[in-house]
């Protein structure tokens, strides 16, 4: 399903209590960060992008004191960029007034956020190209290359910072080998 799809579905929903939330990051401040998924008849909404690399190549950064991996795409249809600021409105009614919330896109580049285990420091997006974090920069990647991404569409709420926006949970990325 598009993202645009997805925005007209009629069981459009995001369950996220706030005041459970906070009860669990006073209890215990490690728990500053819930993520919700969206979900339609309570099942999580699953969706496909398509889009071109900004980059030649995974961005690699520390957060929270662990490593994080992404890339940037500009997405191939303008009705997927506008369903993400939808989607942004929809976050924004779960929380009070005076958050600030997100959209996954800076302009118009999307950043894509790999599924990365720091345990076994393994990937657990496939992908049909070899993902390894140490090797990354030996990937054929190029501006403008085609990328499939298959998500789980979510929300992340930060209670510390009470910042809370839209993301994706990536299970699958697919880079055109042309």
């Amino acid at each position: 399903m598009n993202p645009s799809e997805v925005l007209a579905l009629d069981d459009l929903n995001l369950s996220f209590d706030l005041s459970t939330a906070k009860q669990n990051y006073e209890a215990n401040p490690q728990n500053f960060l819930v993520s919700q998924d969206f979900k339609n008849k309570r099942r999580p909404i699953k969706i496909a992008l398509k889009g071109e690399l900004t980059n030649d190549k995974i961005n690699s950064q520390v957060f929270n004191g662990k490593p994080t991996y992404s890339f940037g795409i500009i997405l191939c249809e303008d009705a997927d960029v506008d369903a993400f600021e939808g989607f942004k409105n929809f976050v924004a009614k779960q929380v009070p007034e005076d958050w600030t919330v997100k959209n996954p896109a800076d302009g118009s580049v999307f950043y894509i956020k790999l599924a990365y285990d720091s345990k076994t420091a393994k990937f657990r997006t496939k992908c049909n190209l070899p993902l390894n974090s140490k090797k990354l920069d030996s990937l054929d990647l190029y501006v403008g290359q085609i990328v499939t991404i298959n998500a789980t569409l979510s929300s992340w709420f930060n209670l510390d910072s009470s910042t809370a926006g839209v993301n994706l949970k990536v299970s699958d990325i697919l880079f055109s080998t042309e």
